[in-house]
């Protein structure tokens, strides 16, 4: 059997705001983007825009019908995670490999936004 050369780069730590969308179905909020959009949150809601292909997550200072919580599964690392798998899988939004993209807040909408053609 020949040896195939390993073409793929490390996942190198990354410092500021970032979602990760994950094969769990889950999306990941750094630290930095966390603090940035989602501190005084518990919940948000999703809404996806087919056209430009852009999730939009409004953050939610409670829970309400159709939100999805914000979970912290481990307090000394940061972690923030909510589960997608309905959003993801109804949208057939790409989970296969971890993805991250950068947030931005958009006015219009009142909404943080991810642009699905611009993965980091």
């Amino acid at each position: 059997m020949a040896f195939e050369e390993f073409k793929k780069k490390g996942s190198q730590a990354r410092h500021g705001a970032f979602i990760s969308i994950t094969p769990q179905k889950t999306l990941i909020l750094s630290h930095d983007c966390h603090e940035q959009f989602f501190k005084e949150c518990k919940a948000v809601i999703f809404f996806y825009d087919r056209e430009r292909k852009r999730i939009g997550i409004k953050p939610l200072k409670e829970s309400q019908e159709r939100s999805y919580s914000i979970r912290v599964t481990r307090k000394s690392s940061n972690i923030y995670v909510i589960t997608a798998n309905a959003f993801l899988n109804h949208y057939q939004i790409d989970y296969s490999e971890r993805r991250k993209y950068e947030p931005r807040w958009n006015e219009k909408e009142g909404l943080v936004e991810i642009d699905l053609n611009k993965p980091l």
